[in-house]
């Protein structure tokens, strides 16, 4: 009996585990952006709580390597999309890429690292959140995910 119900135990924790991991928010690269005259550095980034939740504080850890000169002027932005015609999911959340305490301006070649937190929209159940480092003119990185309850 003891080994059923070991068998059980080990069994839910592994459903759990897979169920997780399946709604989890990953941030990829973005695609290329016809015309930016900068090139894109990838980015890394974590979200919690994760997955991106309606309505929640979501705090963004977002960390790269700069392929060109960021300047201090340069901002975060973070924008939710509907994954059908792609339009916007209220405003973007913009934040300081070189906010009080960073380093900056960033230079080619350097790393970085920054956190910023943002309040998620009311959302559907499937959509895009995009995190841009980006001047009016450049854009200097760019993750996106696509979220699918």
């Amino acid at each position: 009996m003891n080994r059923n119900l070991l068998f059980f135990f080990f069994f839910l924790a592994l459903i759990s585990v897979i169920n997780a991991s399946k709604k989890a928010t990953k941030f990829e690269p973005c695609p290329p952006i016809k015309g930016n005259p900068v090139d894109m550095a990838a980015l890394t980034v974590s979200v919690s709580p994760n997955p991106i939740a309606s309505r929640k504080v979501e705090t963004y850890t977002v960390s790269g390597t700069a392929l060109e000169d960021i300047p201090t002027d340069a901002e975060f932005s973070i924008t939710y999309n509907y994954l059908i015609g792609g339009r916007t999911i209220g405003l973007p959340d913009f934040a300081r890429f070189c906010a009080k305490g960073n380093n900056c301006p960033v230079k080619k070649g350097d790393k970085f690292n920054r956190t910023i937190t943002a309040k998620a929209r009311k959302l559907p159940k499937a959509f895009n959140a995009t995190l841009v480092i980006n001047t009016i003119h450049e854009t200097y990185a760019c993750a996106v995910a696509t979220i699918q309850a």
